[in-house]
């Protein structure tokens, strides 16, 4: 599936931190297939803000690449499942914010 780097981020926040094992297990791939690697982090001009929190200067041109560039990332049956069923607990309970809107028109299909 084809991501920006902050749909990627979007989505790594709303994914389940507690789960079954077999989950948790998928769960823990997807997190590292979604994230940055070091030379993306470089590459997009990441601002590390602490505690899990990542911006981008939106006047910067790595900032409008990390919205606009899109990378593919493999996302298999099941982790698709588990994107698809945060998604809808998110919407459900109001806790969906803009941010997720291309990343919810990428996996719901409705």
């Amino acid at each position: 599936m084809k991501l920006n780097l902050m749909e990627r981020y979007s989505l790594l926040c709303i994914l389940p931190a507690r789960e079954e094992i077999s989950v948790l297990r998928i769960v823990h791939d997807l997190r590292l297939a979604l994230s940055p690697s070091e030379e993306e982090f470089k590459e997009f001009g990441c601002i590390d803000e602490g505690q899990g929190r990542v911006s981008f200067d939106p006047k910067d041109e790595c900032g409008k690449k990390a919205r606009e560039e899109e990378r593919e990332i493999e996302i298999r049956e099941k982790a698709t499942d588990i994107c698809v069923k945060a998604l809808r607990e998110a919407s459900k309970a109001k806790t969906l914010d803009e941010r997720l809107l291309t990343v919810w028109d990428k996996f719901i299909k409705d």
